[in-house]
């Protein structure tokens, strides 16, 4: 019958995947930096919030402005909130400045709201409308193009990304030339220790190769503060590309998430950020979060009309909406493979403590039919030690194979980059529990089959060194544990070590205790142990 019992075991054992090699955890750094993110992404409703109600602060002030140029200033403030926010109320604002600067006939002023409609043009991909509208403006004032760093970094990116739109190798050849032209006009422009300044210093040091250069300058003027929200964001992401191209994944990653938390502070919806951030998470195992970042980046470059942070998004949505999708189906997978061992478990678990009531039975129907005879008693108590042994064995197995279990679904889950199974598999409390119910279980077992244990024991130390007869919660302690197993015949310390799950030096110590506390010689003390209960 015990045999039969004990077969269904061994085949869940046979059946069990086998253990593989432990994963490495992730970085603590970037995970805690990547939940800060999220805490920031899920406060976004707040910062829209606070940026509309600055939106409508300002448009107030326009009913009771005159017209003219405190007029102008406050559409130029509206065109700086909705510049990187919303497309079409940015250009609105834009064509006011423009009509308005006409009326007022200042070349200054002519000059900005064109730079500001070319501005929002690059953006939206319409490359040649902002060439048209630099040159109209050109045309009016004829100083449009003089050395204004604003305006140098306007036409930087005009050619910049005519270069990286057109495949006509002629006109490309045009625009390279033109793009280094303005790139050595912004190097010669003097330090102005504007923000706006050190962003183009950071494109023209990242063009020269000079990252670390870079990192120092950008990480200083950040030191010495009075830089904005959004201006924290710009540093961040040029320290994280001077990283990234020098080969500091690590520190690329941690500083592009740093400043796509700021973009989201500032609510700015035209960023690049957020876009080499879900980049990362997608090659660093955090597939959940790449696809949600990437979804972020995209409806919010639709609504801000930025066509070139569409295409950047574009060439990666597609990968990562593959790994998601895959990620999907694995995670499935491993649910319903977890739920199959889970379920396989309990049924060792119960089919262990039937055999261990059955085992129990039999072996108090064997010791009452032989009582009276000493031959027969000393043969039932070593059938009782044979069981426990055996006991001891089948549940020192199933806390094994509860622990491959759980090192196979965490290799699981970082082979198929699962995120949220890695994050419950890496708890101890299943396993632990697992082990405190095992123990429990021992102690019971063992203290009915030696109810006079601890005495016993006792009797073979010297008073000063006796063990306390309180057992809280009828529970025996590690030290007399230790002691229990040696007395069923378990005598091997790394058997015993790897049972209770201790170190070897503890069960060494622990032994070695109790051979020093002996009445009799000390290398006969486990002998006479063993001869408890006989």
């Amino acid at each position: 019958m015990h045999r039969l019992l004990l077969a269904p075991i061994v085949a869940a054992l046979l059946l069990a995947p086998s253990c593989t090699k432990g994963t490495a955890e992730p970085d603590p750094e970037i995970s805690e930096a990547l939940d800060r993110l999220d805490e920031t992404l899920n406060r976004s409703a707040v910062y829209v919030a606070e940026k509309e109600q600055r939106i409508a602060s300002i448009r107030k002030k326009l009913s009771n402005t005159e017209p003219g140029l405190p007029q102008y200033r406050i559409y130029d403030a509206l065109f700086d909130e909705y510049s990187l926010w919303n497309c079409d109320s940015a250009l609105f604002y834009a064509h006011l400045k423009e009509i308005l600067a006409d009326r007022l006939n200042k070349p200054d002023l002519i000059n900005d709201a064109a730079a500001d409609i070319a501005f929002r043009y690059v953006f939206s991909g319409m490359y040649s409308s902002a060439m048209n509208i630099t040159w109209r403006a050109n045309e009016r004032t004829g100083s449009f193009f003089t050395q204004d760093l604003p305006r140098l970094n306007l036409m930087y990116e005009i050619y910049h990304n005519m270069v990286l739109a057109f495949n006509d190798k002629y006109s490309q050849s045009e625009y390279v030339k033109q793009e280094a032209e303005y790139l050595q006009k912004i190097r010669d422009y003097e330090n102005d220790d504007s923000p706006a300044y050190y962003n183009m210093l950071a494109k023209t040091m990242i063009s020269e190769g000079n990252y670390g250069k870079l990192i120092l300058i950008l990480q200083e003027r950040m030191d010495a503060g009075n830089l904005g929200t959004h201006e924290h964001a710009i540093f961040h992401y040029w320290i994280g590309k001077a990283y990234e191209i020098s080969g500091d994944a690590r520190n690329a990653f941690l500083h592009y998430i740093t400043s796509a938390k700021a973009d989201i502070e500032s609510a700015t919806r035209e960023y690049h950020s957020l876009i080499r951030v879900s980049q990362f998470c997608l090659e660093n195992g955090y597939t959940e979060r790449a696809h949600r970042y990437i979804g972020r980046c995209q409806e919010d470059a639709l609504i801000a009309d930025a066509h070139t942070r569409l295409a950047q998004i574009s060439s990666r949505l597609g990968s990562i909406n593959k790994a998601y999708e895959k990620k999907t189906r694995d995670q499935n997978r491993s649910i319903n493979i977890r739920n199959f061992f889970l379920r396989l478990v309990l049924g060792i678990l119960i089919l262990s403590l039937v055999y261990i009531v059955l085992s129990w039975r039999e072996l108090k129907r064997t010791n009452k039919e032989i009582r009276g005879n000493i031959k027969a008693i000393q043969e039932a108590n070593r059938i009782k030690e044979a069981y426990m042994g055996q006991f001891l064995s089948l549940a020192s197995s199933h806390a094994d194979a509860l622990e491959l279990y759980r090192s196979r679904l965490r290799t699981l889950a970082k082979r198929t980059d699962f995120e949220a199974i890695q994050q419950e598999l890496r708890s101890d409390d299943f396993i632990n529990e697992e082990l405190a119910n095992l123990y429990e279980i021992f102690d019971k077992t063992f203290l009915n089959l030696f109810p006079d244990f601890v005495e016993q024991l006792n009797e073979l130390l010297r008073p000063e060194e006796r063990v306390s007869l309180d057992l809280p919660g009828g529970k025996l302690t590690n030290e007399l544990r230790v002691e229990a197993l040696i007395k069923l015949g378990i005598t091997d310390s790394r058997q015993i070590a790897k049972f209770l799950k201790l170190s070897l030096t503890t069960v060494f110590n622990y032994r070695v205790k109790f051979r020093n506390a002996s009445l009799h010689e000390r290398d006969s003390f486990e002998d006479h142990l063993k001869a408890i209960g006989r």
